[in-house]
């Protein structure tokens, strides 16, 4: 007779990706998944298989609670000028602090084991503050720009392995996105103010978002995982858009506009798939590599309406806010492994690579277009085992190139001259791993106190109240 070992919950908290809105491949998260670059579809088998592969939830370990903590070190982005009098945007800073939860169990059943899952995390968040200054003559202009992009997901996920070499899931999410984006600019000279202009733009966005996983263990040592995620079904968007511009000359007013109005908008996610293998030639050492493809959004001659407004109006709501766009296919790369030096020092490594969908800038476009950054990153990870003690604590790094658009100096209300500029990034955090195991050991006798030991002793004398 076969009874119900646990019952089976997920919570996943992901630490936020740094990610820019064209590179959708997002830092590594997850408690394992972290040091290998997450390279994990072909594995995932903890609490992040909601994650990366659902299929992996009831073909993973039969209880697990992970905890991890990122501090991050260094945040920079710097957009290039692209002559001497333009602009060149820079941030530098250091980012708050993510973190990461999770926990997972599984229900047996009399033929097939079952995995159940609750995850919320966030793929992508991003909080910066831009600020510029050049001089033309007598004139300095100074620009500041805020933008902050989140996205949270929320969900729930299920799996069963119908046999032990094979398990297949599907995560629903509900995606719900937070977009600002604001830009104020003043041109001087000397001591009067000659034009001053401020934009602010809010979205959200509501999509739901699905996430379908098989994962095989072909052999004792190898596996391969597949998972597919299909564009979200966008459920809602709207946006709340307001300017106000103004300028003299010889200390009269030459134009004054402001305008604040609530406008449709568009805030799609696109296809993806990850395929992962992983070879685990024993209990000590570990390789994984996935394969990830993000498919198109819009195109040139279709392109996404991130705010539905008029293409022929001057660029009122933000010199750098792109209100079109589209997104080509783009492939990305994960590769990591982890190793256990005498059975007490455990290593991971990993590369990974989170190249833009962005078409590429060419020519002299007269509107914004997103910058085009392609993203390469590396993980390590050192800790110690004991009885007691499974403790990480690693680095992730990421360097970015690519070229982007700015603007020449003006001082009326009219379109913008944009050129072409070098843009660059450097990443860096710390990552702890390790608080899970103690709670995964809580969590074990709770669901043995509830639930009874499967491992009890039965008294084959004793009366029994079940039928057999």
């Amino acid at each position: 007779m076969h009874r119900p070992a646990w019952l089976a919950m997920v919570l996943l908290v992901a630490a936020p990706a740094r990610a820019q809105e064209m590179n959708r491949q997002a830092f590594p998260v997850g408690e394992e998944a972290v040091g290998m670059a997450g390279a994990y579809t072909g594995r995932a088998d903890d609490a992040s298989a909601a994650y990366y592969n659902p299929g992996g939830l009831p073909v993973g370990h039969r209880g697990n609670v992970g905890v991890s903590l990122s501090v991050s070190i260094l945040d920079e982005y710097r957009l290039g000028a692209f002559d001497p009098s333009s602009t060149a945007l820079e941030y530098r800073d250091a980012l708050g602090v993510p973190f990461y939860a999770g926990g997972s169990v599984q229900v047996d059943g009399s033929v097939v084991r079952h995995g159940f899952a609750f995850a919320t995390f966030s793929p992508n968040n991003v909080n910066r503050r831009f600020t510029a200054a050049s001089q033309e003559g007598g004139e300095t202009r100074s620009v500041q720009i805020h933008r902050v992009d989140r996205t949270r997901w929320y969900g729930v996920s299920y799996g069963l392995s119908p046999i032990p070499e094979l398990g297949i899931g599907v995560s629903a999410f509900l995606a719900v996105r937070s977009f600002r984006h604001e830009e104020e600019e003043i041109v001087t000279e000397g001591a009067r103010s000659l034009f001053t202009r401020f934009a602010q733009v809010d979205l959200g966005a509501e999509l739901l978002v699905f996430r379908i996983g098989a994962l095989w263990q072909i052999d004792p040592t190898f596996s391969l995982g597949l998972m597919v995620q299909p564009p979200g079904a966008v459920l809602g968007g709207r946006a709340t858009v307001s300017g106000t511009a103004a300028g003299t000359m010889d200390g009269g007013p030459i134009d004054t506009r402001f305008f604040s109005d609530e406008i449709g908008a568009d805030s799609p996610l696109p296809f993806q798939a990850r395929l992962g293998a992983s070879w685990r030639p024993s209990e000590s050492f570990m390789l994984n590599a996935d394969a990830i493809l993000e498919g198109p959004l819009g195109s040139a001659s279709a392109p996404i309406e991130r705010l539905r407004v008029d293409p022929d109006d001057p660029a009122i709501l933000g010199r750098f806010l792109a209100t079109r766009y589209h997104a080509d296919w783009v492939g990305d790369l994960a590769v990591g492994g982890r190793g256990v030096v005498e059975g007490l020092v455990p290593i991971s490594a990993g590369v990974f690579t989170s190249f833009s969908a962005a078409p590429p800038i060419e020519g002299a476009p007269t509107s914004y277009r997103p910058d085009r950054i392609h993203v390469i990153g590396a993980t390590l990870g050192v800790g110690v085992i004991t009885d007691d003690v499974d403790f990480t604590i690693g680095v992730v790094g990421a360097f970015g190139f690519g070229r982007g658009l700015t603007t020449a100096p003006f001082s009326d209300l009219g379109a913008p001259t944009y050129g072409v500029a070098d843009v660059s990034s450097q990443t860096l955090f710390l990552y702890f791993v390790g608080a899970g195991s103690a709670a995964a050991a809580v969590g074990r006798q709770v669901a043995e106190e509830l639930l009874g030991r499967e491992d009890e002793p039965v008294d084959d004398d004793a009366p029994s109240s079940v039928d057999e």
